[in-house]
């Protein structure tokens, strides 16, 4: 039973920002909770320091861990590398070197980031720690309300884990002892109780939870308490035994009575003593994982989630303008794709529509292969790496992973190459966001690899833009319900059709899917007189950075209209 336990407690342990066009310029948010002090005997501390840190941490190494590979194992214990961008917070000294030397026999360096650091301190925020009085407290729970505002909060990247990266953030609380006369007195206080739990243990090896040994332990407990008080204290010193038992802390839900020299703890029809509860609750820590002892005795950290959104819901966007990137390759293909820009992890999949005609009959299409590219650019040192350290672009490395890939078959009798619909997924879970920071950013593309019947025939190779994100979702993994707007003359949508993406027959969202393209195409072909908003795939790749598309192409024969 330790003489000192603090426990952080925030209101929520997540936070939602938006990105894109609907990110609010220099957001503050305020993380609201509460710190709770529980005491054997009263102490005096110094200061209580609330801190939110955030970390981006890169693993170096020269061998590329595979997508395929899990990230935990069936005992739900972290795989390595996974584990060298865990936090080192919560594991002692020795584990942190034992962590670090078998990192570098296995050829893995780390490199670490810290995007934000807020802290505030409980007692007197304005003054300096060590100008600060000591402030005793009480045997007893005592609840500390605090206030954490986080500043310019549109600029913290979203949590996430993969195989080689990690962004995370944690909410901590650190206590301050007053001195170290504080310091030494609890250490002896913990001693202690471990000695008396030590003892228990030994004496009583067996865990039957019949009356009988029930009895049996509480008497061992009793007979220890004894001869512990006999043994140490004379008759000065157990007075003063008698006024540390006087201020014994106990639950709020048990009701204290003073009897004589003994201090005792009402629970139902059983009383027990300091020794006994000391008992009790080592029996209980049995029970609990051995993570959970890794925790610092003044200090308390809870993990915060960052969540960061492009859209309100999924309702918005079923309504997202469908971009459409069309080209040819000369004497040999013309084709055009219809996708959207925005791709949503929770819709589970990623429709698109391809639309190929043949130039001459050798170009006879065999197979189609489309994946996701996730490019990770990040520099190449270990270490702690800050904001105004210079980076030049030789230390910077890039690798590009492929989470999803689908490969499908053309059948001539079947699929119609001029209106071919295609369904990419996107359960994998080493799919990241778009992430960009100064020690890691991460793009997405969409890449379609259109290969010929003739061997000859080079494939095509096609490259498009994408943005991945999310939406808000409650704590049982539900949209958060938006209000509804409903223009004037407009009906009200039905329930059913309010965004459920996930469910229903995957034939009538492939109905769905062409239908909307058709009417956006038959739109722009009915309305010849207005001028084409959407640009062509050749001006695409000539505004900024181009999409890398037609890789193996010469595309010498498109002149640019901007130059």
């Amino acid at each position: 039973m330790s003489a000192i336990s603090i426990d952080i407690q925030p209101e929520t342990d997540s936070v939602h920002l938006f990105t894109g066009e609907n990110m609010l310029p220099n957001e503050t948010v305020i993380l609201k909770g509460h710190v709770q002090l529980t005491l054997l005997r009263p102490i005096q501390v110094r200061q209580i320091t609330i801190q939110l840190k955030g970390m981006v941490r890169n693993i170096i190494s020269n061998d590329i861990l595979r997508t395929t590979e899990p990230l935990i194992d069936e005992n739900d214990v972290q795989l390595w590398p996974v584990a060298v961008l865990h936090s080192n917070s919560n594991i002692t000294v020795v584990d942190r070197i034992t962590r670090r030397a078998l990192n570098a026999a296995m050829g893995y360096a780390s490199g670490s980031q810290v995007i934000i650091r807020e802290q505030i301190h409980l007692f007197n925020n304005n003054n300096n720690n060590k100008s600060l009085p000591p402030r005793s407290l009480p045997a007893g729970v005592t609840r500390y309300p605090f206030e954490l505002t986080i500043h310019n909060a549109d600029q913290l990247p979203p949590s996430m884990l993969l195989p080689r990266h990690s962004i995370s953030y944690e909410l901590s609380a650190k206590l301050r002892l007053a001195s170290l006369r504080e310091i030494a007195k609890i250490t002896y206080w913990n001693a202690r109780s471990s000695a008396s739990f030590s003892f228990l243990t030994a004496s009583n090896p067996s865990n039957k939870t019949d009356h009988n040994s029930t009895t049996s332990r509480i008497a061992a407990v009793r007979r220890f308490s004894r001869s512990s008080s006999s043994s140490i204290s004379t008759q000065n010193s157990s007075s003063r035994r008698h006024q540390r038992q006087q201020r014994l802390l106990t639950t709020p839900a048990s009701i204290l009575s003073n009897n004589g020299s003994r201090l005792f703890v009402s629970q139902g029809s059983q009383e027990y003593t300091e020794a006994e509860l000391t008992y009790q609750e080592g029996q209980q820590q049995q029970q609990i994982p051995f993570s959970k002892h890794k925790q610092k005795l003044l200090r308390s950290i809870k993990p915060i989630h960052v969540f960061c959104h492009d859209h309100g819901s999924l309702q918005i966007l079923e309504y997202q303008q469908r971009i459409r990137y069309r080209g040819c390759r000369e004497r040999h293909l013309q084709y055009e794709v219809s996708m959207t820009k925005y791709l949503c992890l929770q819709k589970k999949k990623f429709n698109l529509v391809c639309h190929f005609t043949p130039l001459r009959d050798q170009a006879a299409i065999a197979c189609i292969e489309v994946y996701l590219e996730q490019i990770e650019k990040y520099p190449l040192r270990a270490g702690r790496i800050r904001e105004y350290d210079p980076l030049p672009p030789e230390t910077l490395v890039q690798k590009s992973s492929r989470p999803i890939t689908i490969k499908h078959v053309i059948d001539p009798e079947q699929d119609d190459i001029g209106n071919l619909p295609l369904s990419l997924p996107t359960h994998s879970p080493h799919i990241a966001q778009d992430i960009d920071t100064l020690s890691l950013k991460i793009t997405h593309k969409i890449r379609v690899i259109v290969h010929f019947q003739d061997p000859e025939i080079r494939k095509m190779s096609l490259s498009f833009p994408i943005i991945i994100g999310t939406v808000p979702v409650n704590n049982n993994g539900e949209e958060i319900p938006m209000p509804t707007f409903v223009a004037p003359g407009q009906q009200q949508p039905d329930e059913q059709d309010s965004g459920e993406w996930n469910h229903g027959n995957d034939s009538d969202d492939w109905i769905n899917i062409i239908t909307a393209d058709q009417t956006q195409r038959s739109t722009d072909n009915d309305c010849s007189h207005l001028p084409e908003k959407l640009p062509s795939y050749y001006e695409v790749l000539h505004e900024g950075a181009p999409p890398a598309a037609f890789i193996d192409d010469d595309l010498s024969h498109y002149p640019s209209p901007h130059m």
